[in-house]
C-alpha cells in the first residue's frame, strides 16, 4: 500500500489511489509496524486512516505492541509509540 501511495503520489495521483483504499465496505491494514516507515510513509498511511475514519470503519492488525515499534530515536514507526488502541463500532 505505501510503495502504491508513494508511486501515486509522485505522479500527480495521490487523491485517485486513496479512494482505491477507502472504496471497500471494511479495508483491512495488515501488519502495521511490521516495516519500519519514514515520515513521508507515515503520512501517507495516516492520510488512508483519517480519510476511512471519517467514512466508515478499518481493521488495522499488529502482532506487535506499542512499545515494541519505536526502535530508536532515528527510526519512524507508524503508529507513533505515544498512540492509544481503541476499539470502535461501525458508523
Amino acid at each position: 500500500m505505501v510503495r502504491n501511495l508513494k508511486t501515486a503520489q509522485s505522479a500527480g495521483q495521490l487523491v485517485n489511489k486513496l479512494g482505491t483504499y477507502l472504496r471497500p465496505s471494511v479495508p483491512v491494514v495488515d501488519e502495521v509496524g511490521y516495516q519500519t516507515l519514514e515520515r513521508a510513509e507515515a503520512n501517507l498511511v495516516f492520510q488512508v486512516i483519517s480519510k476511512r475514519y471519517e467514512k466508515g470503519s478499518i481493521i488495522l492488525t499488529s502482532n506487535k505492541a506499542f512499545s515494541e515499534r519505536a526502535r530508536s530515536s532515528a527510526t519512524r514507526s507508524w503508529p507513533p509509540p505515544s498512540s492509544t488502541a481503541s476499539c470502535t463500532t461501525a458508523k
